[in-house]
């Protein structure tokens, strides 16, 4: 992606070449580099809040994005007197430019995660779905759209715990949640013990997207398991479903629809703009520096 969010003092002070040229003993700019600072620090926290989705981009729907993209949005300060915000995540450009019908199934079948069947490639997509508490106010994910309904979290909840009594009374030998036990770059050198899963009845006949007409051949929460995952001492749970994508698969079942641009950048601009004036601050810190 172009890095084309800049701050230059010259694009707000003209003159600045010149000052700084007859400038007396070596004078150091330091009110003007602040200034500076600043106001990228400002550009950058928009942005990552329009891409939360804590913020909506004027006539536009919330982006809601999650943490590779907005951890994605830096300041380039390599230059004295010019500041870039820029993100190197290429999928923003989907979101900037918008994008057309999107056919996911080509893209899965041949990527790096598919593995090859007997009749031929097929991959297992996992999808993530938020817990009810995560709209809680305050919350970093107040905007999340996968939180599934507490009926479907209170299922889960139970048939995970009954599991867990059954393991412990010695009915059964598997417990309630979901453990990975190794990991690895492909998905055939990973392992798992599964714990309870919702059936396929949960949420049966619920058409997954509108526009492309298809209806899931099982609810959007059948065979959703909860998973805990370990990474040192700390501990997380996910609750996770598993779809497969083949060549059997409809041929409109991993569509992504058209999707308009939303200029996030501009609207970054405008608002800082409109919320410090720009101009102002870095004239008035020049001032400074030549007093």
């Amino acid at each position: 992606m172009a890095r084309d969010l800049e701050v230059k003092v010259t694009d707000y002070v003209p003159e600045f070449v010149t000052l700084m040229r007859n400038a007396k003993g070596g004078l150091v700019f330091n009110n003007t580099t602040n200034a500076l600072s600043f106001i990228a620090q400002a550009y950058q926290k928009v942005w990552v809040s329009f891409a939360r989705g804590t913020m909506r981009v004027p006539g536009a729907k919330l982006i809601r994005s999650r943490g590779p993209y907005a951890g994605s949005i830096q300041i380039d300060d390599s230059k004295p007197y010019e500041k870039t915000i820029f993100t190197d995540f290429e999928p923003h450009k989907y979101i900037e430019q918008g994008h057309g019908e999107i056919d996911l199934k080509p893209g899965l079948l041949a990527g790096s995660s598919a593995r090859e069947g007997k009749a031929g490639p097929y991959n297992i997509v996992a999808f993530r779905h938020g817990v009810p508490t995560s709209q809680e106010k305050g919350s970093q994910q107040t905007t999340r759209r996968d939180v599934m309904p507490i009926s479907i979290f209170n299922l889960m909840l139970k048939k995970t715990r009954e599991a867990d009594a059954q393991k412990k009374a010695g009915v059964s030998a598997k417990g309630g949640p979901s453990v990975q036990l190794t990991s690895g770059p492909k998905p055939e050198n990973r392992s798992y013990k599964w714990g309870a899963r919702l059936d396929n009845k949960v949420g049966r006949g619920q058409r997954s997207q509108l526009y492309s007409r298809y209806t899931w051949a099982v609810g959007k929460y059948a065979g959703m398991v909860r998973m805990q995952q370990k990474t040192g001492a700390a501990k997380r749970t996910g609750y996770i479903t598993f779809r497969v994508v083949s060549h059997a698969s409809p041929a409109n079942s991993w569509i992504v629809p058209p999707r308009a641009p939303i200029p996030i950048r501009q609207a970054t601009v405008d608002f800082v703009d409109k919320q410090f004036n720009v101009e102002d601050i870095l004239r008035q810190a020049v001032e400074r520096d030549l007093s």
